[in-house]
C-alpha cells in the first residue's frame, strides 16, 4: 500500500488530479505562446520531452517515499541521502522558488493592470489613464502594501486558499479565450496563415529563454505531499498514474494555449505575456486582463505564506515567534515587489527560478534521492536517474548564462 495510512486514504485519483493541476499550471502559461516563436514542432517536442522528465522525476520520488515508508519529503530525503544535516538546502531551493514565483505575480499583475490601462480611452483614441498611473513603482506596491501586507501577518489564511480553486475556471476561461480569438482571427483573414508566417523549426533567439520559461512547467514536485497522502489506496501504480495524468493534461494545455495564441498572432508576438499583444478592444480580452490581474495580485500572499514557512524551517529551525512570523513577512513581500519593479524583464527571472532552482528541484535532486536511497532497486530507473541528473545540471547552466546575460547586457 506505500506510506499512507488507511485511515488517510479520502480521495480519489480525480480529486488529487484536479489538486495538483491547480498547484501545477500557474502564470507561465500566459508565457507559452511566446516560446513558440522557436517553431511550432521544435517548441512542442521541448514541452513533451520536458513532460517525460516531469513523469520521471515522480517515478523516482514514489520509489523513493514506498522505499523509506515517508511521504515525499524534500527535506527528509536529504536527511536519509547524507550522514551530515543537509535538509536546509532543498528547504531553501523551496523558499527561492516560491519567492521567485511571488516576483512573477507581481510582474504579471502589473503587465495585466497596464494592457487593461491601454485598453481604456477617449474616442479620439487618447489614453484616459494619466502616465504616472502605469508607473511599476505605484501598480506594483500599491497593491502589495494595500491588499497583501494585511493577508501577510495573519497567521492562518484558509479561507484565502480557496481562492485558488479558481484557478481552474480561470484556466478553462484562457482556453476558451483562445479558441475564441484563433476563430476571430480566422474569419478576419479569411484564412489561415494567408501570409506564410508559421515556423515549424528554429533555434533563434528565443530558444534558451524559452526553455527557462517552460522549465517551469512541471515542477509541483515540492508541494504534493499533503494532497498525496490522503490518496484512496495509494499503491504504487496509483500514484504513477495519478502524477501521468497531471502532467499528460498540464503537457496537452500548454501546447494548446501556446499553438492558439502563435497561430492567431504569429510575428505579432513581441513580449513574454501574450496579452500585451492580443488585439485591443476586444471585450473578452479585457475581462481576462482584469481577473488575471486580481487574481493574481490576491494569491500572492498564498505564495510567500509558503515562503516564509519553508525559509523559517531552513534557518531558524524553530516554531515562530510573533514577532519573527510579522518582520518576516514585512520583508519578505517588500523584497518581492522590490525586485519586481527594478527587474522588468520576465525571462531573467523564470532563467533564475525556472532555469534553476526548478530544475534543481524537478530533475537534480530526485535523481540524487533515488541513487543514494534505492540504489540499483531497478535497473531502468537508475539508468533514468543517471541521465536526468547531468540534463538537469545542463539546463541549469544554460539557464543560469543566460539570466546573467541578460542582467548585464
Amino acid at each position: 500500500m506505500g506510506y499512507v495510512k488507511k485511515k488517510s486514504n479520502k480521495i480519489s485519483v480525480l480529486r488529487a488530479v484536479v489538486v495538483f493541476l491547480n498547484q501545477n499550471i500557474g502564470v507561465g502559461l500566459l508565457s507559452i505562446p511566446y516560446c513558440f516563436q522557436t517553431g511550432v514542432v521544435l517548441n512542442s517536442v521541448v514541452l513533451m520531452i520536458l513532460a517525460f522528465l516531469g513523469i520521471s522525476s515522480f517515478i523516482l520520488l514514489v520509489d523513493v517515499s514506498i522505499t523509506t515508508g515517508k511521504s515525499i519529503d524534500y527535506a527528509k530525503f536529504m536527511r536519509l541521502c547524507f550522514e551530515r544535516n543537509f535538509d536546509w538546502f532543498p528547504l531553501t531551493i523551496i523558499s527561492i522558488t516560491l519567492f521567485g514565483c511571488a516576483i512573477l505575480h507581481f510582474q504579471y499583475a502589473c503587465t495585466m493592470i497596464q494592457t487593461f490601462f491601454d485598453e481604456l480611452t477617449n474616442e479620439d483614441g487618447s489614453k484616459k489613464i494619466p502616465d504616472w498611473c502605469y508607473n511599476r513603482w505605484f501598480l506594483i506596491c500599491a497593491p502589495a502594501f494595500v491588499l497583501d501586507l494585511p493577508l501577510m501577518f495573519l497567521r492562518s489564511i484558509k479561507a484565502l486558499s480557496y481562492a485558488s480553486l479558481f484557478t481552474i475556471v480561470l484556466i478553462c476561461a484562457y482556453i476558451v479565450h483562445t479558441v475564441y480569438n484563433f476563430g476571430v482571427q480566422i474569419k478576419s483573414d479569411g484564412g489561415f496563415d494567408i501570409n506564410h508566417e508559421m515556423v515549424l523549426f528554429s533555434f533563434n533567439q528565443y530558444f534558451i529563454p524559452s526553455l527557462s520559461i517552460q522549465a517551469f512547467a512541471y515542477t509541483f514536485n515540492m508541494m504534493v505531499a499533503p494532497t498525496i497522502e490522503k490518496l484512496k489506496a495509494p499503491t504504487r501504480k496509483r500514484q504513477y498514474l495519478t502524477f501521468s495524468i497531471v502532467i499528460i493534461f498540464s503537457c496537452f494545455t500548454y501546447i494548446l494555449c501556446g499553438v492558439l495564441p502563435y497561430f492567431t498572432l504569429f510575428s505579432n508576438i513581441q513580449h513574454e505575456i501574450v496579452f500585451e499583444d492580443f488585439y485591443k478592444g476586444r471585450p473578452f480580452t479585457i475581462l481576462m486582463k482584469v481577473l488575471f490581474g486580481v487574481f493574481l495580485i490576491m494569491t500572492t500572499p498564498l505564495i510567500l505564506y509558503s515562503c516564509r514557512v519553508a525559509f523559517n524551517d531552513a534557518t531558524f529551525r524553530s516554531e515562530f515567534t510573533a514577532i519573527r512570523w510579522n518582520i518576516m513577512g514585512v520583508v519578505i513581500l517588500a523584497l518581492a515587489a522590490i525586485i519586481a519593479v527594478t527587474v522588468k524583464s520576465i525571462t531573467t527571472v523564470f532563467g533564475f527560478i525556472g532555469g534553476v532552482t526548478c530544475t534543481m528541484a524537478a530533475y537534480v535532486l530526485p535523481s540524487i534521492y533515488y541513487l543514494r536511497i534505492c540504489k540499483k532497486e531497478s535497473l531502468p530507473k537508475t539508468i533514468l536517474s543517471w541521465f536526468m541528473l547531468p540534463m538537469g545540471i545542463v539546463i541549469m547552466c544554460v539557464c543560469l548564462y543566460d539570466s546573467i546575460r541578460s542582467l548585464v547586457v
